[in-house]
């Protein structure tokens, strides 16, 4: 992991902050799909080599937050 940009820093310390916070959230909601999601974006997002593959992964993942799962009640 190269630390050498700031931007790569800073980045992987706002998106390890969103997925420790989906994490959470996950863990009081009972919800695999957060947990799951939480933990890629705390604990594997941080290790990626470029700013362009950790923006795009982190995107990536949020978006499937936003895809209704298919025992969820359509409201």
């Amino acid at each position: 992991m190269d630390f050498s940009h700031p931007c790569l820093l800073w980045s992987s310390l706002l998106i390890g902050m969103v997925g420790a916070g989906i994490f959470i959230y996950g863990k009081r909601q009972a919800s695999l799909r957060h947990l799951g999601i939480g933990i890629a974006l705390a604990g594997v997002v941080p290790f990626m080599p470029s700013l362009l593959v950790m923006w795009s992964l982190a995107g990536a993942l949020l978006g499937l937050l936003f895809i209704p799962a298919r025992d969820s009640p359509v409201a």
